[in-house]
């Protein structure tokens, strides 16, 4: 984990968590079919850019902690862990209709 934070801090000088939206495109490079991955996930879940920003993030993250080289995209693997890590957290359907 420190190293997984420390190369956050080398590549744009804080943490992925904190990366604002508009540095995103600069720092964080996906692979066009994690991106496809990724916007597929979210129309068909309904989710928003904001979630869509925040996932790209801890797919970041995910490359950070396998120790991805640098500079290399992030892959679909990386972006599937991060949207598992989402429905995850996500409440059932029955939950959310009520």
């Amino acid at each position: 984990v420190a190293r997984a934070r420390a190369r956050a801090l080398d590549r744009q000088g804080r943490l992925n968590a904190a990366l604002p939206v508009g540095d995103i495109e600069q720092y964080v490079r996906l692979d066009p079919k994690a991106k496809r991955l990724l916007a597929q996930t979210a129309e068909h879940l309904g989710w928003s850019l904001r979630v869509q920003h925040r996932l790209t993030r801890v797919a970041q993250t995910v490359a950070d902690l396998s120790d991805l080289p640098a500079g290399a995209l992030i892959g679909v693997s990386e972006m599937a862990a991060a949207i598992s890590l989402r429905r995850a957290l996500d409440p059932p359907a029955a939950l959310r209709a009520g």
